[in-house]
């Protein structure tokens, strides 16, 4: 496997450093690089949703950064689209979006939103899926456990009144053996 070098989209440089968090941070111009995470975590429920979601299981916003500019969705606390370089601030995505509206790029946009949320409903519909599979196979256990459950309980009563039965016989021949003949 080759290694690649890493070089900061926003400005070509190649040397970095680590913050506490271990992000990476551009020792050039000071961007900020989320360190990668096998689940990222939604800035407004908090909850954990996995790594290649675009939207949270649970609330449905967005996760990390769209950029104004390509689309392409960065880590949440990213300040330069790493796709295209482009500043994420909020100044910068309403210019590009008002050129996109002079642009005629309003029904590529709208386009890229379809798609976009045609694959969020796929990912979703895929993780319902897997959900309701886990889900049928607890209850199939659920229900074989509590069939076996069942069944050392009628053993166990069974076990019991024969014990009983024994020991009421044992009592009946000891009091036929133990009175007087007549």
């Amino acid at each position: 496997m080759a290694l690649k070098r890493i070089v900061c989209p926003s400005c070509g440089a190649g040397s970095f450093k680590h913050d506490e968090e271990g992000n990476l941070i551009c020792e050039s111009c000071g961007a900020k690089f989320a360190s990668p995470r096998e689940e990222i975590q939604c800035h407004t429920c908090g909850t954990l949703n996995p790594a290649q979601a675009e939207r949270c299981m649970k609330c449905g916003g967005r996760l990390g950064r769209q950029c104004p500019v390509c689309g392409y969705i960065n880590p949440p606390h990213a300040d330069h689209c790493e796709k295209c370089a482009t500043p994420l601030d909020t100044l910068s995505s309403i210019v590009s979006r008002m050129r996109e509206a002079s642009d005629g790029a309003v029904v590529d946009r709208t386009e890229r939103l379809a798609s976009s949320k045609t694959a969020d409903s796929r990912f979703l519909a895929e993780q319902r899926a897997l959900i309701e599979a886990e889900e049928k196979a607890r209850l199939k256990r659920l229900a074989e456990q509590q069939s076996q459950h069942q069944r050392k309980q009628q053993r166990l009563v069974l076990v019991s009144l024969i014990v009983v039965g024994i020991i009421l016989a044992i009592i009946v021949f000891a009091i036929i053996l133990t009175s007087p003949l007549p």
